[in-house]
């Protein structure tokens, strides 16, 4: 059995070494390990914690989907989706049996047509599903999912006069799991000063949030800002860094991000609203997936024109 040390798969900046990790693992393996923390002397000391849910707490259905499949298998998206829906959960069950196949009717036992192998014929499933349709219109209310116009269409903050402004976004791939982050500095007048686009391997939404705040602040504090408001789309993220229980929170980007905060400088982290954040969604999405270098864009890229046109004009009116 051959021991390996952190230190051997870690590059002189104290990150991994994609060429390191790719002549001991598999690449699947090796873009699961990229969207994990290196180790850090200021995360504090080690913590059992529960890996397979985003705050590192146990659930217990966690702890079913990690029985039930292997823990670098993809998770179903179409499951999620529908048990999501804002919708009465007999229709829930319906379509997930839709999904399957497999058909609750007067004319089979039921616990048979969900436990057993009975399927059901392409013809059958458009028939039952119009009729099932028709019932729901008749029988059930319209269930529409309100949301606050103000909080999904409010436009970039600027910042005050003197700071500069950071945004920061994560994407992650529902189907095959893989992350990438994104940001951006501007001025308080929008002026574009610079970018950046990641892709950072395998990763929750809530990582990858946490990625793109910690790699951007990296960046602004090597920029040389005294001044910074940073914004983010994703609450999880205000509220894990302005918790009372941050310092004892066992996700090691956090306490990381903790370090870059307390250094010399002045930081105002905000939520802002997806639509506010565009710019940075949009350089997280355009990020290379076949290499894991950080892209430093010190130009403002054609894609993000229009985008930051749209920002000025919006907070000009």
């Amino acid at each position: 059995m051959r021991l390996i040390s952190f230190d051997s798969v870690l590059n002189e900046h104290g990150e991994w070494d994609v060429m390191k990790l790719s002549s001991i693992f598999t690449m699947d393996v090796v873009t699961y390990i990229l969207g994990i923390k290196p180790p850090d002397p200021y995360a504090g000391s080690d913590m059992c914690v529960w890996r397979w849910t985003a705050y590192h707490d146990f659930e217990l259905k966690s702890a079913y989907a990690s029985w039930s499949q292997s823990a670098l298998a993809t998770p179903d998206p179409i499951w999620k989706r529908i048990w999501d829906l804002q919708v009465p959960q007999r229709l829930r069950c319906f379509l997930w049996l839709t999904c399957q196949q497999k058909f609750m009717t007067n004319e089979t036992n039921r616990n048979d047509t969900v436990f057993a192998e009975v399927t059901a014929t392409v013809e059958q499933v458009i028939g039952r599903s119009v009729v099932w349709a028709n019932y729901y219109n008749d029988s059930w209310p319209i269930y529409v999912q309100v949301t606050n116009s103000a909080s999904t269409s409010t436009p970039w903050k600027k910042p005050e006069s003197g700071w500069l402004c950071l945004n920061v976004d994560g994407a992650v791939s529902l189907t095959i799991g893989k992350a990438t982050i994104g940001g951006l500095l501007r001025d308080s007048a929008g002026n574009f000063l610079f970018g950046f686009s990641k892709f950072i391997g395998c990763a929750n939404s809530l990582h990858a949030e946490l990625w793109s705040l910690h790699v951007g602040l990296q960046l602004a504090w090597d920029y040389g800002i005294k001044f910074l408001q940073v914004q983010t789309d994703c609450k999880q993220v205000i509220q894990l860094l302005h918790g009372s229980h941050v310092e004892s929170c066992p996700i090691s980007l956090v306490h990381s991000i903790r370090q870059l905060w307390k250094r010399a400088w002045f930081i105002d982290l905000i939520w802002i609203s997806r639509f506010g954040n565009m710019a940075a969604d949009k350089l997280a999405r355009i990020a290379n997936h076949s290499s894991f270098d950080l892209c430093y864009l010190s130009t403002l890229p054609t894609d993000l024109c229009d985008i930051l046109v749209a920002d000025v004009l919006d907070f000009s009116l």
